[in-house]
């Protein structure tokens, strides 16, 4: 997703203005809880991999709109309109999250 990376970049939108709060809390605060619980579910087994394939499942799902907007507009997506944008698609954001593939190395960094 190079093209969101650049965009981020763009806005001066930094990493941890959205993912920190899902690293800390497991998105027990960004999505419903009944799809936090099942995240948790496969932490418990995978490990924190799991948890960077969820993130970039949201992105990739997300990049569309995310490329739409602004930082206040980023900022609003991540803090509220997130919750209601995965509420009804669980079942793909966990289809997507087990197809991605990570960098073993690269996560190390």
């Amino acid at each position: 997703m190079p093209d969101l990376h650049s965009h981020f970049n763009n806005m001066g939108f930094d990493t941890s203005m959205y993912a920190s709060s899902w690293f800390l809390t497991l998105f027990t605060t960004s999505l419903p809880i009944e799809i936090a619980n099942r995240i948790m579910d496969c932490f418990l087994v995978e490990g924190m991999e799991f948890i960077f394939r969820v993130a970039m499942s949201i992105l990739q799902q997300a990049r569309v709109e995310l490329l739409r907007l602004d930082m206040e507009g980023m900022l609003k997506y991540f803090q509220r309109d997130i919750r209601e944008r995965f509420e009804n698609d669980a079942d793909l954001l966990f289809a997507v999250a087990n197809k991605v593939h990570l960098n073993a190395r690269r996560m190390r960094k």
